[in-house]
């Protein structure tokens, strides 16, 4: 028991909230983790393009495809990243 990769993950260990408990108050339903992918499925950047013409928002950067130098194609970011140092926390891309 627990060694199953459901019981890993947490499935079936959040009880449903009925509209009743959820207007009251009540215990506040306990959020799930979102997934992280582990490292070999993320791509290697190989440029970031229109830095100094576009917003950080809006930025693009070139992908690699595994094990190689050919390009992959574009990916356009939604957003900002922060990474959490012994200085404290910096935005970076």
């Amino acid at each position: 028991m627990g060694n199953s990769l459901e019981e890993l993950n947490g499935y079936g260990t959040l009880k449903p909230r009925n509209l009743i408990s959820s207007i009251l108050g009540g215990t506040p339903a306990k959020t799930k983790t979102l997934p992280i992918s582990n490292p070999h499925d993320f791509r290697q950047v190989s440029a970031i393009i229109d830095v100094d013409i576009v917003p950080e928002t809006c930025r693009r950067v070139r992908l690699l495809k595994h094990g190689s130098d050919k390009p992959l194609g574009f990916y356009i970011r939604d957003g900002t990243s922060v990474k959490v140092t012994q200085n404290g926390n910096s935005r970076y891309l």
